[in-house]
């Protein structure tokens, strides 16, 4: 960041009142191009880089994932979900989580542990070692 604002101050007279952020962005993106050595991209050289999304494959298989843990999770007794998505989901502490559900903070730790092992156990029961 400090090198984007002592470049944008550097070269402020090339600015002409277009939108700042989009300028700062530009520059940010020249000082990370500058810095990873690619070179000035043209329409040419772009036909040799890999396209980073995903292929369609790919996102079939992590939307069958992603719906395969909903249903894993689904089937947790609620005790065990609701300290599960707290916990991993709403990056709550385990004293956060036993305050918020007037619990003592070991019974959040055991139940956190015994969700977890259902999931795994579900998962594999079902699907395989997967992901």
């Amino acid at each position: 960041m400090q090198e984007c604002f002592l470049r944008g101050l550097r070269y402020f007279d090339s600015w002409h009142g277009e939108d700042l952020r989009a300028w700062m962005a530009a520059i940010m993106r020249n000082i990370h191009r500058d810095r990873i050595g690619l070179p000035n991209m043209t329409d040419e050289n772009l036909e040799y880089i890999a396209d980073p999304a995903p292929d369609p494959e790919q996102v079939a298989m992590s939307d069958d994932h992603a719906q395969r843990l909903r249903t894993l999770l689904a089937h947790l007794p609620e005790a065990l979900r609701e300290v599960l998505v707290l916990r991993e989901y709403g990056n709550l502490s385990y004293e956060q989580i036993a305050q918020a559900l007037a619990i003592p903070q070991g019974t959040v730790m055991s139940r956190l542990a015994r969700a977890r092992e259902r999931l795994r156990a579900g998962w594999l029961a079902t699907h395989g070692a997967g992901p």
